[in-house]
């Protein structure tokens, strides 16, 4: 049995940049007296959606002069290059590159004869690589000193091949000479002009001027190549910036992308929200090719689209789902009475459903329709009746489907006050056909019929300061009595079928019967069973919660979690756990032990 681990995690931006200058011209079990147990690993499958010209987590996009398109995996650490029309060229991987491994590899730019830049985020410096990926040299280190970084998101490349680095948490530009010597800085903290708050991405225009996005101050700054400042405009939440030969600067936001004179009068702007063509989700990328096509990569989407100067959609490759069997972010998670496996992957938009041996069974797969769509499937649950419940925490929505896929109905936020829940998390169904939501967003527990009407809710019968805080997790005993993953208040509470408080165990921390984070929660076999997502285990308790026993512990191997999100257990006790940072399903079954 895998021991826990004490965990130390280190700050990840949520929003990923890119800058790259163009330089070319079931429900429970019975409660019966606990028996000694233990878990052993008994099998996996799935995998990232890894193949040649697919992608997991863009973050970075940059164009040659040839207009060859490199696009940076984050969650590879690796590069795969294409043709400006989208076809695969290569793949070359970074990690471990000529002793080099990347940490949160943010964005890169290339410069005229090839060589390719990286700003290497989370290792705070900067990596040179050839046009073949040979590592080439690094500079950079924690600090604020000269040549020192706090987070680098953005880097550029002159027409000179002097490189200009966005030092994001230390709220200034550096710039270097092509090896990485100094050259000299500006910028301090504040929303004065020549002032930043967090400079997130930046581009050098053919005359020199340096263009910043100012994320905290809304706005693009620009500045002479040697950091005098010059003008600026607003912008609402400027992601990245690109600048093309005759001096028009690209801008693009989350969901969109604006096209600007250099001194920032607006001429066009193209995008919104949506998984269709010319649409995007989260923008995480933006380069300027020959020909000023203008590439986008959308990361929620997996894709690449790309423009004309105008917003003219000229093509797009990629897509948001990896092959069958295969997982993006596997959430939810339940076992069916006759043993299927279903589970939930919000980012690829679907449902899949296995057997208890991991064998791909099928899939309901879509985005695009409010009805059937799967975008942000967060949780599925299977009623006596065979019919499927998804939960859509993005949409505050329960949909539901007849065993083959058919919608059948759904409720949510456009139904009455009373219905609306506005972050359904986790969902469990009684065999007497009442469904129990975790609604994160409002702090409480919601109950249900299966046509969606509204039995109860309760999220002040929570002992402690503020009752419920974020409860993820959500289960029912064969005996009634409801169990909740208090998330953010790092513990389990249960209570009584009519809503009254029974108990509740746990705190913050790593020892056993501690929680960091806990997000899953399941009956079984007489046990309650908790995702300790962020200690990476598994913990097991008596009904009222005697701790037992725990499996896990960070890491890839067989057995080992990282980021357990939900669990579920069978009629035979296996137990089947959503390892979601590596992208599988793992299963285990008890052994009894002397």
């Amino acid at each position: 049995m895998h021991k826990s681990k004490v965990i130390t995690y280190i700050f990840s931006p949520a929003l990923s940049i890119v800058s790259a200058f163009y330089p070319c011209a079931v429900l429970g079990g019975n409660f019966g007296e606990p028996f000694t147990v233990e878990f052993e690993y008994s099998g996996e499958w799935g995998e990232k959606g890894s193949w040649e010209g697919r992608f997991v987590s863009i973050d970075g996009l940059a164009v040659t002069c040839s207009g060859d398109v490199y696009v940076l995996d984050t969650a590879k650490e690796a590069f795969q290059v294409f043709t400006s029309n989208g076809e695969f060229i290569r793949i070359w991987d970074t990690s471990g590159n000529g002793g080099v491994e990347f940490n949160t590899p943010h964005d890169l730019a290339i410069a005229g004869d090839g060589t390719v830049f990286v700003s290497d985020m989370g290792n705070n410096r900067i990596i040179r690589f050839d046009d073949r990926g040979s590592f080439m040299g690094a500079w950079g280190s924690k600090g604020a000193g000269e040549g020192e970084f706090f987070y680098p998101s953005g880097v550029s490349v002159a027409p000179d091949g002097e490189v200009y680095v966005a030092d994001s948490f230390n709220y200034r530009i550096q710039w270097f000479g092509p090896e990485g010597v100094f050259k000299g800085q500006w910028g301090t903290r504040g929303a004065a002009r020549g002032e930043l708050s967090y400079a997130w991405d930046l581009a050098v225009a053919p005359d020199g001027n340096v263009y910043v996005a100012d994320r905290g101050n809304d706005r693009i700054q620009y500045f002479t190549a040697n950091g005098e400042y010059v003008g600026e405009w607003s912008v609402d939440t400027p992601r990245f910036v690109e600048a093309t030969v005759d001096g028009d600067v690209f801008v693009a936001g989350p969901t969109s992308v604006s096209r600007f004179t250099p001194k920032g009068v607006l001429i066009t702007k193209w995008g919104r929200k949506g998984v269709g063509e010319g649409e995007f989700i989260s923008v995480a990328g933006l380069a300027v090719g020959p020909g000023d096509k203008i590439y986008v990569a959308d990361g929620a989407t997996s894709r690449i689209q790309y423009f004309n100067r105008d917003g003219t959609l000229l093509g797009i490759w990629g897509r948001a789902h990896a092959a069958p069997g295969e997982f993006e972010s596997p959430e939810g998670i339940t076992v069916s009475n006759d043993g299927l496996v279903y589970v939930a992957d919000p980012r690829d938009s679907r449902v899949q459903f296995f057997n208890s041996r991991g064998d791909f069974v099928g899939e309901w797969y879509s985005s695009r329709t409010r009805e059937t769509g799967f975008l942000t499937a967060e949780d599925v649950a299977v009623a006596n009746n065979g019919n499927i419940y998804v939960a859509f925490s993005y949409d505050g929505v329960i949909k539901y489907f007849s065993p083959g896929g058919e919608y059948l109905g759904g409720w949510g936020v456009h139904e009455s006050p009373e219905r609306i829940c506005p972050d359904p998390e986790r969902l469990t169904i009684t065999p007497e056909g009442i469904i129990y939501v975790a609604d994160a967003g409002n702090n409480r527990i919601k109950s249900y019929t299966l046509n969606g009407h509204l039995i109860g809710l309760w999220d002040a019968a929570a002992p402690g300061p503020g009752g419920l805080k974020s409860p993820t997790g959500v289960a029912v005993a064969s005996d009634g009595k409801v169990y909740v993953a208090d998330t953010w208040n790092h513990r389990v509470l249960y209570f009584s079928p009519k809503e009254s408080f029974l108990g509740q165990w746990g705190e913050y921390g790593t020892s056993e019967n501690q929680f960091n984070n806990p997000r899953g929660v399941a009956v079984g076999t007489g046990l309650v069973f908790i995702a300790d997502t962020g200690n990476d285990r598994v913990q097991y308790f008596s009904p009222t919660g005697e701790y037992l026993g725990q499996f896990g512990g960070l890491g890839k191997g067989p057995g080992e979690f990282k980021e357990p999100e939900d669990i579920a257990v069978s009629t035979d006790g296996t137990v089947y756990v959503t390892d979601r940072g590596n992208y599988r399903v793992q299963y285990f079954r008890p052994v009894r032990s002397e």
